[in-house]
């Protein structure tokens, strides 16, 4: 077998870079993110597992994080990373990535392409960008937004609280959209897939369904607009 075995001795490593405000993870890692004005990555791993997480910088300011080599019975592999500012996070493994820190941005992009899951704190951007395609879930517990843009194609869910101007939900999978707990203005939501989306909208509400999700709406909108050629269904759910 050419599977790595952990040692069983514990070791953390510092490594530090110039800048970058992209993320992307793949392999097996629980990562704690941060907002700092110094851009670093410390690994808590085996003393022989370390040397195997590979980090390198691209031209356009992306920090990427991999794992080529099987690696068997070890301790976690545990990733703090400060990051100054955070524009974009993917996944493409197993990778679980907590906030330790709110995150101020224009522009964030979430990406998630494996099973692996995301969970921020407070988040203010001026756009957001969700991208499931895998299985794993994605969760922000205080969003302050004008424009949040989900998109579903996988199977994992997202889980929003906080406060969208515009909120545009896209289901192509069997994903489920949690946004009760989102005060969105104006909601677009089109539903292919068989997930389901829960939203909390004021404004106008649109509702396209070619699909089996079902859509479950509160916060008296003002209008709702209502096209379904599937089998997916619209509720009040007041």
């Amino acid at each position: 077998c050419d599977c790595e075995k952990g040692s069983g001795n514990i070791i953390t490593e510092t490594r530090n870079f110039d800048y970058f405000d992209k993320l992307q993870l793949q392999g097996d890692y629980t990562v704690y993110l941060y907002e700092d004005t110094v851009a670093s990555l410390t690994i808590e791993a085996d003393d022989n597992i370390v040397p195997l997480v590979d980090t390198y910088l691209t031209t356009d300011d992306r920090l990427i994080v991999e794992t080529d080599k099987c690696i068997r019975k070890h301790h976690e592999i545990v990733l703090h990373i400060a990051i100054p500012k955070l524009s974009e996070l993917r996944i493409d493994g197993s990778a679980d990535v907590n906030a330790a820190s709110d995150f101020e941005t224009q522009q964030l992009l979430l990406e998630s392409y494996g099973s692996g899951h995301i969970k921020l704190n407070g988040i203010i951007a001026t756009i957001v960008n969700i991208d499931i395609k895998g299985s794993g879930d994605v969760r922000i517990d205080e969003l302050n937004t004008q424009s949040l843009d989900v998109e579903i194609t996988g199977s994992g869910n997202v889980d929003v609280r906080g406060f969208a101007d515009l909120f545009d939900i896209d289901i192509y999978g069997s994903g489920n959209v949690y946004a009760y707990y989102l005060d969105a203005g104006s909601c677009d939501i089109n539903i292919s897939g068989s997930g389901n989306c829960e939203v909390n909208v004021s404004g106008n509400l649109d509702v396209h369904i070619t699909g089996s999700g079902n859509v479950y709406y509160r916060g008296n909108p003002s209008s709702v607009e209502i096209f379904i050629t599937g089998t997916g269904a619209v509720f009040d759910a007041g």
